[in-house]
């Protein structure tokens, strides 16, 4: 049986909620687990879809399946085919097949490593912590060691 609660509280550790069931004179289910292995927690008084099984007229196991969108809770972004995930601080994910486009709307991303085998253009100023050496077949070039030859000999490197 399916049915509409709220979350009334939390095992951020255990990835379990009680919820809520005010159409059932609030009775409380508790330890419940997430349908999704997306780590992603809801807020309190979030109201939610629950799976249950009733056995003589007790709830035996039960599962949430997922919070939904209301006219008060409409999406934040869609269409055909995008994906879009909004976090609770206003951050989000959005993925539009049709230009191939990944867009993130956060204040900083940090990446361990990144290779990049196509053009790329950066519309903006860069900062760069560290050295920057550029690979070309005639040679790498260090750019925080660069010098060059002249007429009147060698320059200094940047400064």
């Amino acid at each position: 049986m399916i049915a509409i609660g709220k979350i009334s509280k939390i095992d951020y550790e255990a990835g379990r909620a009680d919820v809520t069931l005010e159409d059932r004179e609030g009775i409380v289910i508790t330890d419940v687990p997430f349908l999704d292995s997306i780590y992603e927690m809801p807020n309190i008084k979030d109201a939610v879809f629950v799976d249950m099984e009733e056995k003589g007229g007790r709830i035996i196991r039960s599962v949430i399946l997922g919070r939904f969108y209301t006219k008060d809770n409409l999406p934040a972004d869609s269409g055909k085919g995008i994906f879009y995930k909004k976090f609770s601080d206003g951050a989000y994910i959005k993925y539009d097949p049709d230009t191939k486009t990944l867009e993130l709307g956060v204040d900083k991303v940090e990446i361990k490593e990144l290779g990049i085998k196509d053009d790329i253009t950066i519309d903006g100023s860069q900062t760069v912590k560290g050295e920057i050496t550029i690979k070309k077949a005639s040679g790498d070039i260090n750019l925080s060691t660069h010098t060059h030859t002249g007429v009147h000999g060698e320059t200094s490197g940047p400064h």
